[in-house]
Parts: C-alpha cells; sequence; structure tokens
C-alpha cells in the first residue's frame, strides 16, 4: 500500500490520497498513539505536520495536486537512523492494517 522511495538523502513514504479520506489518515496516526504533535501547517502545495513517538520524530504531508499524495518521513529530513527507519516501517504496517480495517 504504501510506496517506499529514495529522494536526495531521504527515504519517503508514499500514498495515493484517492485510496483513503484525510480524516482516515490522522484516525490511523492516533492509532499508533503519537507522543506528541506540531502544528499543522499549510501551504499551497501541502498541509503537514509533525509527530513524536519513542523519541523519534515523523513528517506527515498531504500534498495537493495531481495525484494527492499522503507523505511519511523522518524529520528532520534527511537524518535517519537505520533503527529508526526500521520503526517508522513497522508504524505504517500497523497503520496499514487498521485503515483496511476501517474500509
Amino acid at each position: 500500500m504504501f510506496r517506499e522511495f529514495s529522494h536526495e538523502n531521504r527515504v519517503i513514504f508514499e500514498l495515493k490520497a484517492e485510496d483513503y479520506n484525510y480524516d482516515r489518515i490522522i484516525q490511523a496516526i492516533d492509532y499508533i498513539c503519537p507522543d506528541e504533535y506540531s502544528e499543522v501547517e499549510i501551504t499551497s502545495y501541502y498541509e503537514c505536520l509533525n509527530f513524536t513517538k519513542d523519541q523519534i520524530e515523523v513528517n506527515f504531508s498531504y500534498v495537493f495536486g495531481s495525484p494527492e499524495l499522503y507523505q511519511f518521513e523522518l524529520f528532520p529530513y534527511g537524518s535517519h537512523s537505520v533503527e529508526d527507519l526500521s520503526q517508522l516501517r513497522v508504524w505504517l504496517q500497523v497503520m496499514e492494517q487498521y485503515l483496511k480495517q476501517l474500509k
């Protein structure tokens, strides 16, 4: 479900927005129980927020355009350890299972 790709020393996990609405994605983020959320930042290109869980910071972006996308990646951009990246993959798998239950 999540497509993983690298871009300029960043690893990004992406999901087409047409598959799930924004509220469901936020529910899935809440399901993994983040310790802390940032304020939502909105621009003409995206809406994003950061959340922290177990001292790992993750950026979530809802990218406007064609196609609309949801993206997750470790934050700050380009700074990730193998362990943190592995943990993010686990959280995304949990979110994926949760989203399938909501359908």
